[in-house]
């Protein structure tokens, strides 16, 4: 009996002291987990602040970007260090527009025309379509007209393509959006034609609307 409770007292110890050791690891190992997360808070906020930029600063490169802009538009020079466009800009989608709409933009020498299906505020997009088309260095090199020719033909294709109406009825007026971009740092690709980058003309109106004459003599 003696034999039992010494037995039993010797468990109970060595237990007692694996749940002491395995407490001491689960301590130790959650400190050095504490001291981790703290060094790694402290290079965080070291690096922010080392890269963190003052708000005089970024006045600064504001004013400059605003000085530049203003120079370039008002000098005849076509070379600054930023070129601008000449563009009227409207107001921008709500994101409640519905109906379906046309897009074409004007991209260096490259033309996309996409169409898309707005269901209104949080509502999805559907039936989106788009493609890009290059445009024939031939057609860049003649004159406006022959370009907006050649952009309208492709509208053409493309409304015939992706009608508005499912049953492939057309709908005299349509919703049409255009856009020009290419790089400010060269010259216009369509250097033959009359289009200019810089003057007092808006060239994105300009060629809207001379755009929306050729497609409405289409009817298109």
């Amino acid at each position: 009996m003696r034999k039992q409770q010494v037995t039993v007292v010797v468990a109970a110890v060595s237990t007692t002291l694996v749940a002491v050791a395995v407490g001491a690891l689960i301590r130790r190992w959650k400190k050095r987990k504490e001291q981790e997360l703290k060094q790694t808070r402290n290079m965080v906020k070291k690096f922010a602040r080392e890269c963190g930029t003052p708000v005089t600063k970024l006045w600064q490169v504001a004013d400059d970007l605003v000085s530049n802009m203003k120079t370039y538009l008002d000098s005849s020079n076509e070379s600054s260090t930023l070129n601008m466009i000449i563009s009227n800009v409207a107001s921008l989608p709500s994101g409640e527009e519905e109906g379906f709409f046309y897009g074409v933009n004007l991209q260096d020498t490259n033309l996309l025309i996409l169409c898309a299906r707005l269901g209104g505020k949080n509502k999805p997009i559907s039936d989106l379509h788009r493609e890009e088309i290059s445009i024939p260095s031939n057609v860049l090199a003649s004159t406006s007209e022959e370009l907006l020719d050649f952009i309208a033909m492709e509208i053409a294709k493309f409304v015939q393509a992706h009608p508005e109406n499912e049953d492939g009825s057309f709908t005299k007026r349509k919703k049409l959006s255009f856009t020009l971009s290419y790089p400010l740092h060269k010259a216009l690709p369509f250097s033959g034609t009359t289009f200019q980058r810089k003057s007092s003309d808006d060239p994105v109106e300009f060629i809207s609307v001379h755009l929306f004459i050729v497609l409405s003599r289409d009817s298109i």
